[in-house]
């Protein structure tokens, strides 16, 4: 059988018994991967799948023949699902305020005098001393002390600092409430950083009640400081029409802001938004600019789409090793999507050396994150002994698992939902009574496991 090559619209590509699926959740084009804190949906961009060439993986059902079209692919930049907007997941930490100048170590003396005299700037720069170990034994319980006194006389920054250690439980007991009410003292005194924070907290409702027009309305003067972390959270807001009108075009003035700031998010964004011809004529090359931008400064998101560029030749030169380079980089931070297609590269001897047990690796890895297409992969080798021991039941348990997590992904998935099924049941035939019994129960250990790794 044979399956057109979506990206030329010519080439056929081979699709048989030992064909290794990128898969549904697998194939990335200039996009967001869904498996970040706000997973997202996307639209179908498949690319095309490569044949399998030693005979034993040639000889398991259907490891793959598609490549992933739901989370991973070039995508609208107003696409949303109810989970959350697409251009807005792995969202950055928030930056902090700037830190006040600091005194000479040889002044530190007369610092601590000023500090217990109350001057409110030298708790500060005690305080800041402290959290990062300049001159002094870094002590995040006596930065706090020192924050606070000084948050207590109204000094903005040591506000901030205050709210962020509240935030992040560091040195402190970790008390959002506390936090947004010192980001609120912060952020009324005009600090940038404590009214981008203040807004996010009013997006997530953490400390506060959600308001997306409060959100909006305090990303919005943080953005208007200059503050990129601001500018490009107002940015996806505009994209995703939360707590203001979807407006593209001012969308991307805020991102162009933030990612001439070097912020990373931002950078990768505006990569999309060029693949996509969002807002500006499309242009892969400026496209893989951006991205490579952010690729660089370890952004996981931007990291999965250089991969694909390079993979697909995408506004860069066709390049496996390149590929499977940036798709290790991501994978090793967790992204599950990369993990899948770096078991794919492997299994292939694809811009890696072949290896099949590395393969089964990184599948295991995307799968028991719930990545459907590394289930049905993984679950074939397992029917076939490569790369894993032998083992049908283990083999079904995971085609199982498959098959619940691509029930969910509605009509993009449904080809391989009927493929997962069908090898699912002729695996079936081959079991026992009590071996279905076994692969049942394992099917429900794999669920719960999943489920705790998501919380």
């Amino acid at each position: 059988m044979t399956r057109s090559n979506p990206d030329d619209g010519s080439r056929k590509v081979a699709v048989g018994p030992g064909v290794v699926r990128l898969g549904l959740a697998a194939v990335l084009g200039w996009g967001l991967s869904g498996c970040g804190r706000e997973p997202e949906k996307k639209a179908p961009a498949p690319v095309a799948t490569t044949t399998v060439s030693n005979q034993a993986l040639q000889r398991v059902p259907r490891l793959a023949s598609t490549q992933d079209v739901a989370r991973a692919v070039p995508v609208p930049l107003a696409a949303t699902n109810a989970a959350g907007p697409v251009v807005a997941t792995n969202l950055p930490a928030p930056a902090a305020a700037k830190p006040v100048p600091e005194a000479k170590p040889d002044a530190l003396e007369e610092l601590r005098a000023a500090a217990g005299r109350g001057d409110a700037a030298a708790q500060l720069a005690l305080g800041m001393r402290h959290a990062k170990g300049e001159g002094v034994d870094r002590d995040p319980v006596a930065a706090v002390a020192w924050f606070r006194k000084a948050a207590d006389q109204g000094n903005a920054a040591a506000q901030n600092e205050l709210g962020l250690r509240l935030a992040a439980g560091e040195g402190v007991a970790r008390d959002p409430v506390a936090a947004a009410q010192w980001f609120r003292k912060a952020a009324e005194q005009g600090v940038a950083a404590a009214q981008a924070r203040l807004g996010i907290a009013f997006f997530e409702g953490e400390g506060v009640a959600k308001s997306d027009d409060e959100a909006v309305q305090w990303l919005r003067k943080a953005a208007e400081q200059g503050d990129a972390d601001a500018q490009y959270r107002l940015g996806w807001a505009l994209v995703n029409g939360r707590g203001v009108g979807r407006d593209f075009d001012a969308a991307l003035k805020w991102y162009r802001q933030a990612a001439a700031q070097g912020n990373a998010a931002a950078q990768r964004n505006l990569g999309f938004a060029y693949f996509n011809a969002q807002g500006l004529a499309r242009d892969e090359v400026e496209a893989a600019k951006w991205v490579r931008l952010a690729a660089d400064q370890g952004d996981m998101e931007a990291q999965h789409s250089l991969g694909w560029a390079y993979a697909n030749g995408k506004g860069v030169g066709k390049d496996d090793v390149e590929s499977a380079k940036w798709y290790r980089k991501a994978a090793e931070q967790g992204h599950a999507n990369a993990q899948n297609k770096l078991g794919f590269a492997h299994a292939n001897g694809q811009g890696v050396p072949r290896d099949e047990a590395e393969a089964a690796r990184w599948f295991r890895k995307a799968a028991e994150q719930g990545n459907a297409t590394a289930q049905s992969n993984l679950g074939a080798m397992h029917a076939e002994g490569i790369g894993v021991p032998k083992d049908p039941v283990e083999a079904f348990a995971w085609y199982n698992t498959a098959v619940f997590h691509l029930s969910l992904q509605g009509e993009p998935a449904l080809a391989e939902l009927a493929e997962a099924m069908g090898t699912r049941d002729r695996l079936g035939e081959t079991l026992s009574p009590a071996e279905i019994a076994v692969a049942q129960k394992r099917t429900k250990e794999l669920r719960v496991l999943m489920e705790s790794r998501r919380r």
